[in-house]
C-alpha cells in the first residue's frame, strides 16, 4: 500500500484531534451559562469519533508487518471497542483506557519503526486520564449542576489531544523510516 493512504489518515486524524483539543479549551474557558452547549459538544463528539477511528486505521496499516500477530489482533480489537465507546464521548475514562490498552498491546507486538509512535498514542491516553483525575482530585474550576468538573474534563481532553497529535506526527515519520528500511532490504536482496 502506498504511503499516501496512511499519511492521509494520519493528517485527517490530526485535524480531528485538534478539534477535540479546541473543545477542551472551550470547556476550560466557557462560563456555565446553560446556553448552547449542544453544538460544541456535538462537534467534539464527531471529531473524537473520527479522530479515534482514523488513528486506529493508520495504526492498523502501520502495524500490518509487525511481529506477534495474535497480540496485535487483540490490540486492534480493543482499539475497535475504544472507537465504539467514543459514542459516549463524555465517558473519558472509558475510551481513554480502552485506547491506551489497545495501543499498548499493538506496540508490544510491534517492530520498529512504528512501535514507538503507537506506544506514544497509548501514553497520550494515559496522560489525559491522569490530567483528568488530578483536576478532579484538586477540584480545579467550577462544579456543574451534575457534580462534574468541566475544567478538569477540558484539561484532560486538551492534554490527550495535544499528546495524540504529537504521537500522530511520530507515526507519520515512521512511514519515512519504514520506506528507508524497505528500500535497504530490497537493495540487499538485489546485491
Amino acid at each position: 500500500m502506498p504511503t499516501t493512504t496512511p499519511r492521509m489518515l494520519i493528517s485527517l486524524a490530526a485535524v480531528a484531534w485538534i478539534v477535540v483539543g479546541g473543545y477542551g479549551v472551550w470547556e476550560i474557558v466557557a462560563e456555565d451559562s446553560g446556553e448552547d452547549w449542544e453544538t460544541p459538544y456535538a462537534i467534539f463528539s464527531i471529531a473524537l469519533l473520527l479522530g479515534t477511528l482514523l488513528a486506529v486505521a493508520a495504526v492498523w496499516i502501520a502495524s500490518r508487518h509487525g511481529g506477534r500477530s495474535p497480540m496485535r489482533r487483540v490490540g486492534l480489537g480493543v482499539c475497535a471497542v475504544a472507537v465504539l465507546s467514543t459514542v459516549a464521548a463524555w465517558a473519558l475514562p472509558l475510551w481513554m483506557t480502552l485506547s491506551a490498552v489497545g495501543y499498548a498491546l499493538i506496540a508490544a507486538a510491534g517492530v520498529p519503526p512504528w512501535r514507538r509512535a503507537v506506544a506514544l498514542l497509548s501514553a497520550a491516553q494515559a496522560l489525559g486520564m491522569a490530567a483528568l483525575f488530578l483536576g478532579i482530585a484538586v477540584e480545579v474550576g467550577r462544579q456543574d449542576e451534575y457534580g462534574d468538573h468541566p475544567v478538569a474534563f477540558g484539561i484532560g481532553t486538551l492534554a490527550t489531544a495535544v499528546a495524540t497529535v504529537g504521537a500522530l506526527v511520530q507515526l507519520d515519520r515512521s512511514f519515512d523510516a519504514d520506506t528507508v528500511v524497505a528500500r535497504s532490504q530490497a537493495s540487499e536482496v538485489t546485491t
